[in-house]
This record gives structure tokens, sequence and C-alpha cells, in this order.
């Protein structure tokens, strides 16, 4: 032996020129001096254009020598390792090999390392006779000939890393591809790569490959039903192709047919086969792998009626320890059967939760099963629901769990609404109806309250079914609640009337006080004035007998709120002052920033804006510390609509856009009917034409969806404001003369004077001087009537302006002033400071001292 040798890479020469090497042990092995193994071509054809996976395809084409890639049964490992291998075997031209290594193969075992090296070695070109003997003798016999060659290798549906690891190359310039369903951790230590995780396609791709597929038109009449059952399928290629080649083989059969039936079977992945290729058989090869414990849990766990779980609701689910359960989903997402998700929540796809369920028919287990993930949602909802009422003044401590709880209550609100639902279909109405009473606070406010409308209908319905008349009448409550915050105002009316009625026979002081407050409630938008107001004494009688501060808090502000639909102002405000005491001291903060825009509201009608705005400014602190979306949304319409009143258009515009995207999200047409009339009248302001009459148009749209006459009234107005500043004043003269005759019939002179002055302005352009002089006037009156210093200004302007034309200029001067005097006593101090401008002897200042809203 030559001294640059070495005993495990001794290489001898053998009589007839053949070359010998040590394999292992006392393993040697012959071949050829000077033999050259021809390329293997061992790769299944790749003839399907891959769809949807070009950022996988070009992760797996970088410059690494391993890939490990996994994922769940039927994602499309094979064929996407099988892609890349194709395209990689120009770049290495030494050998192609393909080995399926039967790891989750049906009626086969997996092939041992030993069996998986012969393989490959034959395929090689290296006879059966000169193959070592032995998984280690082999394994070095595979590296030595790979040792200097450029090959690309797939090893197909691995068990695991211990199958894996011996049929690696030493390294070089080889590539190799791994495919398997389960995580091998063992290579992801040893070699120091990420595997990639393959998820399901988008929706658009698996729409693609469907259509590919079963030759149908992705963009024809079958478009809605390929992107129905694509969903169905979780978007996983497997099924995709299997229920696409069903068509493909009846080209005389729709898309929406195929939907059906899927749509009517008991368990879908039943339905996804073609010939003797089938969704089912695949996810059983992974299931029966699982030890016998795991089984039974992801049995159970098949029967979640949510989107995911975290582990203390997967551990109710399944009965089984907190601690268990996070051992048991974490080896389920090991197997890929389980997608781990971003703080501590795992998904099970769709069709592995039907499969599981299919495994487990008994209904009276899945029963048992729902209600212990009932149960526990249950008692969660209820710390949850408890956190929200955060006292006045608002705590830190507090305010941190009220946050926490929302927090939680958005993660789970698909799942609590699924479980509500799967409730719904058994008899347990008890259960069911404490879940819903504990969700209400939450949907209230957080909406979307389309979502809850349906969800206190079904349980209004199920407590009816198993005349459970004290729950009926609290689903109905809050079924009206909601129905009352989407302004549909007859329906909220029939389901607190019918939540009375609920009680009759079933006596609760508390329930129908919050029932009679409601009802009054949806009686006003209609003027049931008289009505609504006995309703409230009623309601005030019973809350006091039994000393519910709060509750007497809330009706005091909406009987103050009653005041106001009245034009009752003064009255209203003595009202709202107590409602706002009592609720400082007994209420949420929540209540609290509720009353205190209802009292600004009456204040600014009697010219109060000072103190006006330091109540919406407080009630949007309350609200932005609450992190409240539809307290915050509210108190921004008030404060854009003060912000338009001083002239400051800019600030006005900022609070209505922010405003109008949280109405949005809420999808509150009140909101955004009275979002968009003021956020018309602030673009106006800023010479924003276009955006203003985009608003008011849709302002006026909502308005007359809702049959809100006076919102929809005011809005005509704004439009008449705006067609005039667009040269149009034909246009403008027949919306001002809509919008007086609704607010004529609605006896609303507040709405007349702002109307006359609009029509005031306009005839003074149109040099209708004296006509418009008269119109001014009136105004005035019923603006002094209304008790409203905003519209008087307008007025005093107005008749300024006319007498000026008229070449009265001392009485137009003094009619200015008046005008100026009044918004200095509102805060207008931009309007004000304009019409300063009109009186040059007199230089203006804004008054020290005096507050600017601030956001």
């Amino acid at each position: 032996m030559s001294g640059d040798e070495t005993e495990g890479s001794r290489s001898l020469r053998a009589d007839g020129g053949a070359e010998v090497f040590q394999a292992g042990g006392n393993q040697y092995i012959f071949g050829t001096a000077g033999e050259r193994p021809r390329p293997a071509r061992m790769l299944p054809r790749d003839t399907t254009p891959l769809i949807g996976r070009d950022a996988e395809t070009a992760t797996l084409m970088a410059g690494h020598s391993l890939h490990l890639i996994d994922g769940m049964p039927g994602v499309g490992k094979s064929a996407l390792a099988v892609h890349v291998a194709h395209r990689l075997s120009a770049r290495h031209p030494d050998g192609s090999f393909f080995v399926e290594l039967n790891g989750h193969a049906e009626g086969r075992r997996a092939m041992t390392p030993d069996e998986a090296l012969y393989q490959l070695l034959v395929a090689d070109s290296v006879a059966p006779g000169q193959i070592a003997v032995g998984a280690a003798a082999r394994a070095a016999q595979w590296r030595s000939r790979l040792a200097g060659r450029r090959c690309v290798i797939v090893l197909d549906n691995a068990l695991d890393s211990a199958q894996v690891a011996p049929l690696l190359p030493a390294g070089g310039d080889s590539v190799v591809l791994v495919t398997s369903r389960r995580r091998l951790a063992g290579l992801m230590a040893r070699h120091a790569t990420d595997p990639l995780e393959l998820p399901t396609l988008t929706e658009q791709a698996a729409m693609d490959l469907f259509a590919r597929r079963s030759g149908r038109d992705p963009r024809g009449d079958e478009a809605a039903a390929i992107a129905e059952i694509v969903r169905d399928c979780g978007t996983l290629p497997l099924p995709i192709c299997l229920l696409a080649a069903q068509l493909r083989a009846r080209p005389h059969r729709h898309a929406a047919d195929l939907l059906r039936e899927l749509r009517r079977a008991v368990h879908p992945t039943t339905r996804m086969r073609a010939e003797d290729l089938a969704v089912g058989p695949a996810f059983d090869l992974s299931f029966r792998r699982l030890p016998k414990p795991l089984r039974r849990f992801l049995v159970r766990l098949g029967m979640l009626p949510g989107a995911d779980v975290d582990v203390p609701a997967a551990a109710a689910l399944t009965g089984v320890g907190t601690e268990r359960a996070e051992a048991f989903l974490e080896a389920l997402v090991e197997e890929h059967l389980v997608v781990a998700g971003d703080g501590g929540r795992y998904h099970l796809h769709d069709l592995i939760g039907d499969y599981a369920r299919s495994r487990n028919p008994v209904p009276a287990e899945q029963v048992a099963a729902l209600v212990r993930l009932a149960t526990h949602y249950e008692r969660r909802v209820g710390v949850a629901d408890r956190a929200l009422a955060v006292p006045y003044p608002p705590d830190p401590v507090r305010v941190e769990a009220r946050v926490a709880a929302l927090g939680w209550l958005q993660r789970e609100r698909v799942n609590l609404m699924a479980c509500v639902a799967a409730l719904a279909r058994t008899d347990e109405h008890e259960l069911m109806a404490r879940l819903t009473t504990g969700l209400a606070a939450f949907l209230r406010e957080a909406g979307p309250w389309e979502q809850a409308i349906t969800l206190y209908r079904v349980a209004a319905e199920n407590s009816a079914r198993h005349a459970a008349y004290p729950a009926q009448a609290s689903a109905l409550r809050e079924l009206g609640a909601v129905l009352y915050l989407r302004s549909d105002y007859p329906a909220a009316k029939a389901a607190f009337g019918t939540a009375l009625d609920a009680l009759r026979d079933h006596p609760a002081e508390a329930e129908e006080a919050a029932t009679l407050v409601r009802l009054a409630a949806a009686r006003r938008p209609a003027g049931e004035r008289a009505a609504a107001r006995a309703e409230l004494e009623q309601a005030l009688s019973l809350l006091r007998r039994s000393g519910d501060r709060a509750g007497e808090g809330e009706a005091l502000a909406e009987l103050g709120t009653l005041h106001l639909a009245g034009r009752e102002f003064g009255a209203a405000v003595e009202v709202l002052r107590e409602a706002a005491a009592i609720l400082r001291a007994h209420g949420s903060a929540r209540a609290c920033a509720d009353v205190l825009n209802r009292l600004g509201a009456g204040l600014q009608n009697l010219g109060e804006n000072e103190e006006a705005v330091e109540l919406h400014e407080h009630a949007l602190e309350l609200c932005r510390v609450l992190d409240d979306a539809r307290g915050i949304a509210v108190s921004l319409n008030y404060v854009g609509h003060l912000y338009c009143q001083f002239g400051d258009y800019g600030r006005a515009a900022t609070a209505l856009e922010e405003a109008r995207t949280l109405h949005d999200r809420l999808r509150s047409r009140s909101g955004i009917a009275h979002c968009l009339n003021y956020l018309g009248r602030a673009y106006r302001g800023l010479e924003r034409y276009e955006q203003a009459g985009d608003a008011i148009r849709g302002a006026l749209s909502v308005f007359r969806e809702m049959g809100n006459q006076a919102g929809y009234a005011s809005t005509l107005n704004q439009l008449g404001i705006l067609h005039r500043l667009a040269g149009d004043p034909a246009a403008a003269e027949d919306a001002h003369g809509a919008a007086l005759e609704i607010f004529t019939t609605l006896e609303y002179p507040l709405g007349q004077a702002e109307v006359l002055n609009a029509q005031g302005d306009l005839n003074r352009l149109r040099n209708r001087t004296a006509r418009a002089l008269e119109q001014h006037r009136r105004a005035l009156a019923l603006a002094q009537r209304a008790g409203n210093g905003e519209e008087q200004a307008r007025a005093h302007e107005g008749i300024g302006r006319c007498l000026t034309a008229q070449g009265e200029h001392r009485p137009g001067r003094d009619s200015f002033r008046t005008a100026r005097d009044i918004l200095e006593r509102l805060g207008a101090h931009p309007a004000a400071h304009r019409l300063a401008e009109l009186l040059p002897e007199e230089p203006h200042q804004c008054p020290a001292g005096r507050r600017r809203l601030v956001h």
C-alpha cells in the first residue's frame, strides 16, 4: 500500500484490469477499468403542466443538494418533485433516478434502505451479481458511484429519516428531492436544511387546474360551480383532479350537477374518486400508521364545527388533558394531518376533517364532543363578556383585560358561531341559549350585524321549539337590538314586541325593563313618541324599584334622545345631564360615551358648542381607549359634523373619512348615511366637488333605503347647494324644493330653516334679492324657534348680503355683525373671521382662551 492510501479508500488492480475497491467490512466490488455507467433515466413522465407552483419550483431549482418536500396527502408533492427533476436533469446529465419508497402506499409495505439501494444500483447499470450485500455496503457502493457525477435523484413517499439517510450521496454535485407526508426532522437536523412544506393551491390556481383537467371553461357559465367545487375540495389537488376527471368522462354533465352530488353526500370524500383512484384510501394510509390513541384523538378532532382550534379547545373537544392535547396536535402536525398556525392555533383541512368524522359515525359520541366544546366556550365567553364592560372611569388594568377579551372573541368568532349553529341541530337548547347570551355585547359592538341577526333568529326559534320562553325572549331582545343598529326599525319593534309576549307568563323585571327601553328606541325613528314615552316611564319604574342604577341611567339616556327627536332640546339636555351623572357613577365607560355624545348633540342644537365640543372629545377619547369601533365611528360622526359647523373642513374630512371606514366595516347603514352626508358638506367646503357629489349621492341612496325622511331631506338640501356651486340653478331649485316639502310635512323647523337659507343664497345669486331676503327672514324665525344658533347666523348673513345688494349698507353691516357675534359665541372662529372681513372698520380677533376641537 502506498503512503497516500488509507484502509478505507484503498483500491487494487485485479487480473484482467478489473478495479477492486473495499465497500465495507470484507466486502469488495469489482468493476472493469475505465467502465462508465450508462446514465439512468428513471423519472416518470412529466406530461401535465404544473399549475400554481411557480414559487415552489423556483425554490427547488436553487442550488442546494438536498430538498425535503413535505405536506398533507394529495397536495401534489410527487408531481412537483418529478416536474422539478425533469427541469434539473439538463444540468445534471449523469443520471436521473426515481424510487417510490412506499412510506404510505396502499397494500405495500415501506421499502427498506437495503431494497431501495439495490434498485438504485441496478438502475445505475451495476450487475446484480456485483451489488454489495447489506445496507451499509450498498450505501458505500452507491456513494462511491455518485462521486464526481451530476445526478438528480427523487426519493418519493418516504416514511422517515432512517429510510432516506443511507440513500443520500456523500456530497458533490448531485441533487436529491425527497417527498414525505411526515416532517423528516432527523434529516433536517443532520443536513441543516429546511423543508418545503407544500400548501394547498390558491383558489385561482385550483380553478385553473380543475378547468384544465375537466376541459371546462373557468370563465363560462360553469365558473360559479367550479369555484364552489374547488372550495369544497379545500383547493387540494388530488380531489380536484379526481372530480375533474369525472366531468371530463361525462361531457354532457354540468359542473353544477357534480356540486349538488357533493353537497348531498354525508361524507363528500366518498364522492371524490375516479376508477381505482380515490381520496379516502390516500387518507387511510396516513391514518392507519398512527398509534391508536392518536387515531382516536384525530377522529374526535374531526368533530370540530369551526375553522381552527387552540389547545384548550382541542382538549375539551377530544376529552383529554391540555398537555396531552398539545402533544397529540404536534404529532399530527409532523404527519401533515394538521396545520400549525400562528398564536398556538391548529387547522384541520376540511377533507381530513370529513374523513376523520367518517371513522366514527355514532351520533351520541359526536354530540358529547360538541357539548364538551360548547361548555368550554361558554365558560370562556362568560369571562370575556364580563371583561368587555369597563366601568367609568376606565382603569388601565380593566382596559387591558377588555382588549385581550376582544382579541380572543375576534379570533374565535368563526368557531363560536359554528358551535352555536351545531348546537341548534341538537336538543342542547339551554347550552345554546347561554352561549348566545354571552356573545350579545360582543356582536353588538363588533359586528358584522348580519351574522348576529342570523344567530339570534336561530336561537329564538330553537328556544321557542323547546318552550323555553325566557331564553326565547332574551334571544329576541338581542335580535331586535342588532336590527335596530342595522336601521331595520319595523323588524326591531316586532322582535321586541314578541319578546315581551314571551315574558308575559314568565315575569322578570330586569329583562322586561331592558326590552321596554329598546322597544322605545325602535319607535323613535317612526315618530311614535307617545308610545315610546309610556314604555320608558314603565321601564324607569321597574328599574327604580329594583335599584338598577345603570339600567336607570340608560333608560334616561333614551328618554333624553326621545326629547331630541321631538326638538325639545332644553328638556333633552336636562334629562341627558341626569343620565350622564348616573352612568358616570354606576355605568360602563361605553354607556358614558354614548350619553355624552347625545348630550353634546342637544347642547349643539342650543348653540352651546363649547361644551358640546368637550363632551364629544371626551366620548371619542373613551371609545379610543376602549378600542370600541362602533363608539369611535359614532363619535367621529359628531366630531366631523362640529368641524363642518366651525368651517374647519379639512379636519372634518379627516374625522369623517376614518368614521366611514369603520361604518363600512360594521355595515352600519344609519352611521354611513349620516357620515356621507356630513362628508359631502366637508368636501364641498374644500371645493372637492366631485367627491362631495359621490358622498351626497351615496347618503341619499342609503337614507332612501332606510326610509329616513329627515336624513333624506337634509341630504337633498346639500345636493341643491352642490348644484348651485356647479352652475345648475334649476337642479338646485328642484332639490331644495323637494327637501323643504319633506321638512314641512315632518314639521321640522330646523330642517326648514336650513333649506330656506340655502334657497335664499340661490335666489340672491340669481338676482332675486327680494325673494331671497324673505326666505332668509323666514329661516331666521324658524331657527330661533328651534333654538339653533348656526342657522340663525346663516340667516343673518344672508339678510345682510341682501340688504347690502339693495344699497342698505348700515342695516346690512348690522346683520353681518350679529351673525359674527353668534358664530363667536358658538366657537365657529373660521366662519366668524370670514364675516369679520365684511366689516373692515372692525378688525377681528379670535377671543383668547377659546378652545379648538382637537382630534
